[in-house]
């Protein structure tokens, strides 16, 4: 898939998101092709949209399983990196959470909705900001939420774990174990 195709999707299946985050989802020759996250935890994307500097992501996971509010923070990185981030993205923290609920296995498929509210662009560091409020619901009921949401992106930032640190990378047993 090329970068223009990419940033112009408003919906993302499982195995797309894990070729995503293993670098085979875009075109190797472009931009941003490499990893975007260690792993995301989601099941699917089922919502994008932008508005000038801002805009949402949506996304389920169908197995309830909690990661916390990192979940939060793959998102807005997942969502710069649609709007032409470099693929590496750091959490830089959150204004405030307010926890009213558990996940917890018997609640189902857990919902992740974010408003981003500013994603800006450092032209000249080629760094990328994006700032977003959300929430985390079972079965339509509020459980985690989330508000101002950071998240950073730069060609500078670098993973010493991150097995994107070959292009010829990935292997078939690091695939089938992400599912």
């Amino acid at each position: 898939m090329t970068q223009a195709d990419f940033m112009q999707r408003r919906f993302f299946t499982k195995q797309e998101l894990n070729a995503h985050a293993n670098g085979l989802l875009l075109d190797r020759n472009e931009p941003n092709y490499g990893l975007i996250t260690p792993l995301l935890p989601f099941d699917r994307i089922v919502s994008i949209g932008h508005d000038g500097n801002s805009g949402h992501i949506i996304a389920e996971q169908d197995t309830c399983i909690s990661y916390g509010l990192d979940p939060i923070w793959q998102l807005l990185a997942f969502y710069l990196s649609l709007r032409g981030a470099p693929s590496n993205a750091r959490p830089l923290g959150c204004k405030e959470v307010d926890c009213s609920g558990q996940i917890r296995s018997y609640r189902g498929c857990l919902r992740y909705q974010i408003s981003v509210t500013l994603v800006t662009h450092f032209r000249q560091s080629a760094t990328f900001l994006a700032v977003g409020d959300g929430v985390i619901l079972a079965r339509g009921e509020s459980i985690f939420s989330v508000r101002e949401a950071q998240v950073g992106a730069s060609p500078e930032i670098h993973y010493a774990d991150d097995p994107s640190s070959s292009r010829d990378r990935v292997s078939a047993g690091y695939l089938e174990a992400l599912g």
